[in-house]
Formats: structure tokens, C-alpha cells, sequence
């Protein structure tokens, strides 16, 4: 699978625009149920590496904020996809 795997990175804000740190944030493909989770950094910056390819579902959650989620996310072949989470 090696050149075949993508990337999604992004930073996950409040409703006022504000960085949000320590962010749970997991993603799971739609198709076969793969999950992966990570936290994100003191600037609210998030990263995925080696995803297979596919249709993609992103969950982002902390305690005192209203959890998001988005559904649908595609992930190409080669590529790293920027997605903000707000």
C-alpha cells in the first residue's frame, strides 16, 4: 500500500473562532468501520497520516463545547486534505 495512503489535518475552533486544544478527534471510514483517534495540540491543530483512501466520517469533541461532526469526507490517493472543524 506503499504511495497509495492519504493525509487530513485542519484545526478545530469554537463558535467564536477560537482555537480549541485537547480535542478529541476520530475519524472512521464508512465503508469498513477503520477508526483512528488523535488529540489535538495546544494550537487546536489536528493530524492524520496513512489513511487508506475512501469516504470518511470526523468526529471532534471536548468537554464544555458542542461535539461536531462531518460525514462524507473524501480522501484521494496521494493526498492531504485540509478540513477546519468549527
Amino acid at each position: 500500500m506503499f504511495g497509495q495512503l492519504s493525509g487530513l489535518n485542519g484545526v478545530v475552533t469554537d463558535a467564536t473562532g477560537s482555537v480549541v486544544p485537547a480535542a478529541e478527534v476520530d475519524i472512521m471510514n464508512e465503508a469498513n468501520g477503520f477508526q483512528r483517534s488523535v488529540v489535538s495540540n495546544e494550537v487546536g491543530r489536528y493530524t492524520f497520516v496513512q489513511l487508506p483512501p475512501g469516504s470518511y466520517t470526523l468526529s471532534a469533541f471536548r468537554e464544555g463545547f458542542a461535539p461536531v461532526i462531518i460525514e462524507g469526507i473524501s480522501l484521494l490517493v496521494n493526498t492531504s486534505v485540509t478540513l477546519p472543524v468549527a
